[in-house]
């Protein structure tokens, strides 16, 4: 009986460390959720940037008159955009707090 108690407790004492790791279970949800949005605004953000600098390289190739035009003509679009109001159909779908 005192050989049974003896192995039943050797045996208990070396399942302890099978439990414990049995547990872990690595990234939560919400911390993979986390990184995923980094991940994705960094992404963005890297996006951005090189469309910003596309656009400057195509600036700097224009010749003078080309360029003067070209900004000007932007700047008269977004004078012209600026105060429109935005079409009534984006209320229906917009959330509402």
């Amino acid at each position: 009986m005192a050989f049974f108690k003896k192995i039943s407790v050797i045996v208990l004492l070396a399942s302890l460390p099978l439990l414990g790791h049995a547990q872990d279970k690595g990234i939560s949800k919400k911390d993979q959720d986390k990184i995923q949005a980094k991940k994705e605004k960094e992404r963005e953000k890297g996006e951005k940037q090189a469309e910003k600098e596309l656009m400057k390289h195509h600036l700097d190739i224009q010749d003078k008159k080309t360029r003067k035009r070209l900004k000007k003509n932007q700047r008269k679009s977004k004078s012209q955009t600026h105060h429109k109001k935005e079409p009534f159909w984006n209320g229906w779908f917009t959330h509402k707090r």
